[in-house]
């Protein structure tokens, strides 16, 4: 039985077409920054998945495509008044010191555990976003029963 995707043929055009992948990737990441949804990591995903570049590679690289995409976000989210300042304020002081202790941590772990763990994170990032995805869809229809009966 033939299978439809061949990763091998996908991997080969993607090593081919580098300028054009990268721009595909740029679009797909940008998107998924703009909306919240996680750019980077769609961004890293995208390069673990489809080049042979190390984790911390990839992970640069991320970091530095975070700083013009999340302005144009920001600006976008100022524009429309969805910025609850008080919030930001916290959350950017732990932030810094919560990246700061992972610059440290990352530099300590072997390039190939690095990209282990951090897929081990989607995964529990997935499995959450399942569960709760689950959970209010059997609240939702819990709820229109209930207002059904009434």
């Amino acid at each position: 039985m033939r299978m439809f995707f061949n990763f091998k043929y996908i991997n080969l055009f993607f090593r081919k077409n580098k300028f054009m992948i990268n721009i595909i990737f740029g679009i797909i990441a940008g998107i998924g920054t703009a909306i919240g949804i996680g750019g980077g990591t769609i961004l890293i995903l995208l390069l673990n998945f489809f080049t042979k570049m190390e984790q911390y590679s990839v992970q640069g690289i991320n970091l530095i495509f975070f700083i013009p995409t999340s302005l144009l976000a920001i600006y976008m989210d100022l524009k429309n008044k969805l910025i609850h300042f008080k919030i930001v304020k916290k959350l950017i002081i732990t932030g810094a010191i919560g990246a700061i202790c992972g610059a440290v941590l990352a530099s300590k772990v072997e390039n190939s555990n690095l990209r282990k763990y951090f897929g081990i994170f989607l995964i529990i990032i997935a499995l959450n976003g399942t569960v709760t995805f689950i959970l209010q869809y059997i609240k939702s229809k819990k709820d229109k029963n209930i207002n059904y009966k009434k």
